[in-house]
């Protein structure tokens, strides 16, 4: 695999640093993220489909849970539907 992180997926009690979490996809995430507060949809399940960026993020009593994965990253053969 080439030691290429191209998926990740939380699962706590507390939301996670998601600049951490995310590394150079942070700034898409946030941009997306601050549209949607302003626009008053953010709630608590977040979903973005970008070209190469796709993440799915949700909370429901005190539990944080998501996946985010970059599709350009991914290895051949591997679909996004057995990510999650």
């Amino acid at each position: 695999m080439g030691g290429v992180i191209f998926a990740v997926r939380w699962n706590a009690q507390h939301k996670p640093n998601m600049a951490d979490l995310l590394g150079s996809s942070y700034m898409e995430y946030d941009s997306m993220a601050r549209k949607m507060t302003a626009s008053g949809r953010l709630q608590r399940n977040f979903r973005h489909d970008g070209n190469d960026f796709v993440i799915n993020s949700t909370s429901h009593l005190h539990v944080f849970s998501g996946l985010a994965y970059r599709v350009a990253l991914m290895p051949p053969g591997l679909r996004p539907d057995q990510l999650e």
